[in-house]
């Protein structure tokens, strides 16, 4: 078995390309969701919080309103937070 080589986009060989969300574009607010599924996110800081997930949360799911990035329904992929710029 070949050893497989993971990288965390650190550097800037396995940066990720970056990603423009225009939240005031109903498709983008579509498109892009927290990766439990919902468009009730918000940017922060250093990463996105999610109503829907802090709802959940409150009522005893065992679910984080934080998270460190988002999801792509359209290509159906996970895009690190680092590498989103909202617009």
């Amino acid at each position: 078995m070949s050893p497989v080589l993971v990288t965390d986009g650190s550097a800037a060989a396995d940066s990720h390309p970056r990603v423009e969300i225009d939240l005031d574009d109903f498709v983008d607010r579509t498109r892009y969701r927290c990766p439990n599924g919902h468009r009730s996110w918000t940017p922060t800081n250093s990463h996105l919080w999610c109503k829907a997930c802090s709802e959940a949360a409150q009522h005893g799911a065992e679910v984080d309103a934080e998270h460190y990035e988002v999801y792509d329904e359209k290509d159906e992929r996970a895009i690190p937070w680092s590498a989103v710029e909202v617009v």
